[in-house]
Formats: structure tokens, C-alpha cells, sequence
């Protein structure tokens, strides 16, 4: 069954390629996608998931390259994958940090007001 995986990018000068950090982070919805490999159990283990999202959504990766198929780049540390199941995750610098969604809105309301 396809589900949709969700993409956003963090969108600062001074955030980008920094850890997720909900007090400052300015993320925007960069893109999302369909995709079959999602199972129920994954919502147990989601990093062991991200790693694939992680190497679809990286030029070069071996993965599908979604990115460039969005013209967007590749998923950076303090980016940040929604998943099917609610939960969000940020690239950290080694594997994955657990985010709330509340962070995530902040985030998103932050990029609005700073338009």
C-alpha cells in the first residue's frame, strides 16, 4: 500500500546544515512523495526505515534520487521526514532525532511570519 512520506527543509542561513533546534529552526515543506516500502511494523523502528528514505532523497546515494526528480537538494542534517505514522524525524549528524509535532509547526509558522 502506498503511503505519503513528507519532506521539509530547513530554510535559514543560520540553520541549515545544523542540527534541528525547535527554538530556531525555519523549516519548509520542500516536497512529499508516494511510497510502497512503508509497513506497519516500521512504526517500531523507524530509523531502520529513514535509511532508505534517507537514500532516496540524496543525488548519488544509490537510492531513487527524489530530490532531483523535485529539483530540490538532497536531505541534510536538520531536515526533517514526516511519516506515515505522524511521527517526525530530523537528520542528525549520525542517524535520526526524534522530533514533536508541535516543534514541526512552530517551525513551519516561523518560516510564514519571517517572509
Amino acid at each position: 500500500m502506498s503511503t505519503i512520506i513528507t519532506i521539509y527543509h530547513q530554510d535559514s542561513v543560520d540553520t541549515v546544515y545544523n542540527d534541528f533546534d525547535p527554538d530556531t529552526a525555519i523549516l519548509k515543506l520542500a516536497y512529499s512523495y508516494l511510497d510502497d516500502s512503508w509497513e506497519e511494523d516500521d512504526s517500531y523502528d523507524p530509523p531502520m526505515f529513514l535509511e532508505g528514505v534517507f537514500r532516496d532523497n540524496n543525488a548519488g546515494a544509490g537510492g531513487r534520487e527524489l530530490n532531483a526528480q523535485h529539483h530540490m537538494r538532497s536531505l541534510s542534517v536538520g531536515d526533517v521526514v514526516g511519516l506515515p505514522d505522524g511521527s517526525y524525524w530530523a537528520v542528525d549528524r549520525m542517524g535520526w532525532a526524534d522530533v514533536e509535532v508541535d516543534e514541526v509547526e512552530q517551525s513551519l509558522n516561523r518560516e510564514m511570519v519571517s517572509q
